[in-house]
């Protein structure tokens, strides 16, 4: 359609739709953002480092121990770039031992995470139940980020285990 007649007088697409933006000319890779009056172009920032990163590890395969201390939980590790990291992690947990525990917990270079622990008791032998905790936590990009467990039990086995860390910041 002509201008006049409410059109851009265009004839593609996408030559109308910029005929309607503002001017395209030095404004790769910006984003069209409004002041609440007018539309521009504007850089967008999301804070430092403003690609979000996630790393998502998760394992079908039964990790079983029978061990009184932490003890690396297998495929579940990762060193993040530096950063501000949500961590979520859930698990199926089964624990063959009726009144007996299993508790994990999370690891940022060797050391505990220590509001990452969570215990899980068993009500009965052969108990299913789901292991699970959330924690916030900065690395500095060297720093490996590992799963750990331990029980008193006969034998305590994770199964169906993923953890995901989403950067914040």
């Amino acid at each position: 359609l002509p201008i006049s007649k409410g059109g851009t007088g265009q004839t593609t697409a996408n030559a109308a739709l910029n005929a309607l933006l503002p001017a395209q000319s030095g404004n790769n890779g910006k984003a069209l953002v409004t002041d609440g009056t007018n539309t521009l172009w504007q850089t967008i920032s999301g804070g430092s480092g403003s690609t979000l990163q996630t790393y998502f590890l998760q394992s079908q395969t039964a990790f079983t121990t029978n061990s009184a201390s932490d003890v690396f939980v297998t495929g579940m590790s990762v060193t993040p770039i530096a950063g501000n990291y949500a961590v979520i992690f859930n698990a199926d947990l089964f624990i063959s031992t009726n009144g007996r525990f299993a508790q994990v917990s999370f690891y940022k270079a060797g050391a505990i995470i220590t509001d990452s622990t969570r215990t899980e008791y068993a009500h009965g032998n052969n108990d299913n139940l789901s292991a699970s905790s959330i924690s916030y936590v900065t690395f500095n990009g060297s720093q490996l980020f590992e799963l750990k467990m331990n029980t008193n039990s006969i034998s305590a086995s994770l199964n169906n285990r993923s953890i995901l860390l989403i950067r914040t910041s």
